[in-house]
């Protein structure tokens, strides 16, 4: 395929630039993360869905750092703009979750190494910008489902990131009472972790299930 032509062939259609949708796929193409197989790894499900006090996938990306990867899609997204309201919709969502990923990933590669004092306190705050943050995506979501689908099935997406928004809501709770010493439930975040998602040469499947993403529990 000659891509330049088919970027040409899509404005042309659509009136958008095709880089908006060829960007969409780095949001799964992530450095360093090789696939077992043909099938692709969708790495921003499960970053975007782990619990963040109990970190299903530490193990499997140990030594990897998503943080900047995120951040330059947040400011590609912010690049773009229609006058299309479907097409504007899309691509706020995107920059809002680009920009949800970019600080989860910044919590899950700095939670872990909390410690009583003021490192605790700025976990906290972030814990609280991630909180905030999740309501933002939560929103571009709503906005982008209403002019693009029917109602039904918005409920599936308002439970998982009403979830992860309350989660981080306790997260930050949990690094307060750390930085005062008090007794906390942080053990689940500080605790070994196994592989979950790659084997031992490091080759990552994808993750299925929202409930894989959430908990080992099966109860």
């Amino acid at each position: 395929t000659d891509k330049e032509y088919l970027a040409q062939r899509f404005t042309a259609c659509t009136g958008e630039a095709a880089a908006a949708f060829e960007l969409m796929n780095d949001f799964n193409a992530l450095p360093d993360l090789v696939p077992k197989d043909d099938y692709p790894v969708n790495a921003s499900k499960f970053l975007l869905y782990e619990d963040p006090l109990l970190p299903l996938f530490t193990a499997d990306t140990n030594g990897m750092s998503f943080v900047e990867h995120y951040a330059g899609l947040v400011q590609s997204y912010r690049s773009f703009s229609s006058d299309a309201p479907a097409f504007e919709a899309i691509y706020r969502f995107y920059e809002q979750l680009a920009h949800l990923l970019e600080l989860k990933c910044r919590w899950r590669e700095r939670a872990p190494h909390a410690k009583a004092d003021d490192n605790a306190l700025n976990l906290a705050e972030l814990a609280m910008q991630c909180m905030k943050q999740t309501k933002c995506c939560r929103a571009a979501w709503a906005s982008l489902w209403e002019r693009t689908n029917k109602p039904y099935g918005f409920e599936v997406i308002d439970i998982r990131l009403s979830g992860l928004e309350g989660r981080f809501e306790t997260a930050a709770h949990q690094m307060e009472k750390l930085a005062r010493n008090e007794p906390n439930t942080l053990e689940t975040l500080f605790c070994s972790k196994l592989r979950y998602l790659s084997d031992e040469t490091g080759h990552f499947s994808g993750s299925g299930p929202w409930s894989d993403c959430i908990s080992a529990c099966r109860i």
